[in-house]
């Protein structure tokens, strides 16, 4: 069977810009960055959100933390997911993965109530939250 040959066999993605290996510091230490903002964005925002007493100003500086801490502790999941899927055979990626899934899992679980409490919003709640002064 001429079409069957594995054509991506030899290829390696190039990851460098991400980090410098799977055993670069930067992995580990922007989990647990990320991993503190969490717990001071949930001491901040929890009670404000599920007493629906924030303000549009609030609102807006919780929704642009709660994406930068999300974007920060999933570019170390996507990592060990790309390495784990170029080699899936490799232990210290299978660690690395594990790793970044276990940290992730824990810092979705403290930023839920914000989900939740958005969901939970009428949609009068909402649009007084977005009007927000010039």
């Amino acid at each position: 069977m001429k079409g069957s040959e594995n054509k991506a066999q030899g290829i390696r993605w190039d990851l460098g810009d991400l980090y410098d290996g799977i055993e670069d510091p930067k992995i580990r230490e922007e989990l647990a960055a990320a991993s503190r903002r969490a717990l001071n964005f949930a001491d901040t925002y929890r009670d404000r959100v599920e007493t629906k007493t924030m303000t549009g100003e609030a609102f807006g500086q919780a929704l642009v933390e709660y994406e930068a801490i999300i974007e920060s502790s999933q570019k170390p999941l996507f990592y060990a997911s790309l390495c784990f899927a170029a080699d899936t055979q490799d232990l210290q990626v299978q660690d690395l993965l594990q790793i970044a899934r276990e940290r992730t899992t824990e810092i979705e679980n403290q930023l839920v109530f914000f989900s939740l409490g958005l969901i939970a919003l009428t949609d009068d709640s909402l649009a007084v939250l977005l009007q927000t002064p010039d």
